[in-house]
């Protein structure tokens, strides 16, 4: 009888073969057999081979390369994605997460059988983008009669009038945020057709994160036509933020009736993560798997406390978000929440905890005389203190 216990990260077990002989006179792990001359039995190895899957989002936006399956364990592929005419590629992703927005990428080395997909979407036909706040700075509102606010600049209706003027020396600024980091086109402005009082030294700028502004175009009353309507074209350069800057040479009224921009709004994702101040306390969850997710997604954080203790807040970067133990966001950042916990302040009963001396830690309350489990299984023995 031979028996093979022999095992290998990435190969399986083929067979049992003699002598040198390719054939395989058993294919099992335990061979018997009865030996009636000299005889070398060989137990034969082969590398593990995987499926890998390659597909797209939309089969009519574009197209990705065949790959020659099966693929030995630990060999890399390279993917290639053709994007369609009208669209353009955005990542490749694996189990939902964003593994490369370079449109051949190759793998990490295979280890399992595994999908990827290629990602497209809409390049060169630009719709109205949603702007999700409008702002100013540098100006002095006026909400007299009925008010302007800065809000009736973005509104959708082209009839309704923001009205605000910028002293002179003062570099003012109207900016609109869109809801997601876009390819912008195109970006229209249109005036209070009843006034003359138009941009006479102004710019428009784009930014991704409203800290570096790249001008697109200027602004004055020789680009604004008759009907008072001014439009640029931004060529689909990345943007989240678009503004009109009056420069500070002037006394600028400004009387907008809307700002919009069009373009196709980027697919990005984010990293999650929820996490404990410590997790002897309490445990923290998220309502998807990540780590990554797509912008926009609504995640929710929930925190659970351990008995002995309680929630106290949810933080980001040390400040606090939320005091929820139940916490729901829309997420547009990477974002990684701690929950914080406390020892609880409120004990109803002839509550008891066993503390580890060793650590400095308790390990769990009760209510009664019994056994208490530790936060690795352990039962504690250590001193006792009321926390009546």
């Amino acid at each position: 009888m031979f028996s093979n216990s022999f095992t290998r990260v990435g190969y399986e077990f083929v067979g049992w073969s003699v002598g040198e002989s390719v054939d395989i006179v058993s294919e099992d792990l335990t061979y018997t057999t009865t030996i009636v001359e000299n005889a070398a039995y060989k137990a034969n190895y082969a590398k593990r081979t995987y499926t890998v899957t390659v597909s797209t989002n939309n089969a009519e936006w574009g197209t990705v390369n065949t790959i020659a399956n099966p693929v030995t364990h630990g060999e890399t592929v390279t993917l290639t994605a053709t994007p369609a005419e009208g669209y353009r590629f955005v990542n490749w992703t694996k189990g939902g997460n964003q593994v490369s927005t370079d449109p051949e990428y190759t793998t990490d080395p295979v280890t399992a059988d595994v999908e990827y997909i290629a990602n497209f979407q809409l390049s060169v036909q630009p719709e109205k983008l949603t702007i999700k706040e409008a702002n100013i700075a540098g100006m002095n509102h006026y909400p007299y009669d009925g008010g302007y606010p800065v809000s009736k600049a973005i509104d959708g209706n082209r009839s309704t009038l923001f009205m605000s003027a910028a002293g002179p020396g003062v570099d003012a600024t109207f900016t609109i945020t869109l809801r997601k980091l876009s390819n912008v086109y195109e970006i229209k402005q249109y005036y209070d057709p009843s006034s003359n009082d138009l941009p006479q030294n102004a710019v428009i700028e784009i930014s991704t994160d409203n800290q570096q502004w790249t001008k697109v175009a200027e602004v004055n009353t020789s680009v604004i036509n008759n009907n008072k309507e001014f439009s640029c074209n931004a060529g689909g350069a990345e943007a989240k933020y678009i503004r009109i800057r009056f420069l500070a040479s002037q006394n600028q009224w400004l009387r907008l009736n809307e700002f919009e921009a069009y373009g196709v709004e980027i697919m990005q994702y984010f990293a999650v993560s929820a996490s404990t101040n410590n997790r002897v306390m309490g445990k923290a969850t998220m309502s998807v798997a990540g780590p990554t997710v797509e912008e926009g997604t609504s995640v929710t954080f929930t925190a659970t406390p351990y008995s002995g203790y309680e929630f106290v807040n949810w933080t980001k970067g040390g400040s606090e978000v939320s005091t929820s133990a139940s916490y729901t966001t829309t997420i547009d950042a990477n974002t990684e929440l701690t929950a914080n916990f406390q020892e609880s302040t409120s004990w109803v009963g002839n509550w008891y905890r066993i503390k580890d001396v060793a650590r400095n830690q308790y390990l769990t309350a009760f209510n009664h005389d019994t056994h208490a489990t530790g936060p690795n299984g352990g039962v504690g023995t250590t001193s006792l203190s009321s926390t009546n």
